[in-house]
């Protein structure tokens, strides 16, 4: 069976990264391919940290000339700002990092 950016992005130039806890959450209506983790998982309305991974070649990015390949965000469809970006970087090392130190569980 293919992974599942494989059957919504077929041309996508990369392998998707894994991170600890992330499943690929890739949709063919986004942008690109992406990978997903709830934070919060307990609560009564949980929220989503998605890391979107642009394809590697800018050149067939869906973006303006300059973007990031790298973009984390919370989403929270139970507040005011449902997206929030917490992360666009080119270097995969501060997305690593940036989720290690999320916490993960409800207090």
């Amino acid at each position: 069976m293919k992974p599942k950016y494989k059957v919504e992005f077929p041309d996508y130039d990369d392998t998707l990264p894994k991170l600890e806890g992330f499943s690929d959450s890739s949709w063919r209506n986004d942008a690109c391919p992406s990978i997903s983790r709830e934070i919060d998982a307990g609560a009564v309305h949980p929220k989503t940290i998605v890391v979107f991974v642009d394809y590697k070649d800018p050149s067939l990015r869906d973006r303006d000339e300059g973007e990031f390949r790298y973009v984390v965000v919370k989403l929270s469809p139970y507040e005011k700002e449902e997206m929030t970006t917490l992360l666009a970087t080119d270097d995969w090392s501060e997305v690593v990092k940036l989720t290690e130190e999320i916490k993960w569980e409800v207090k």
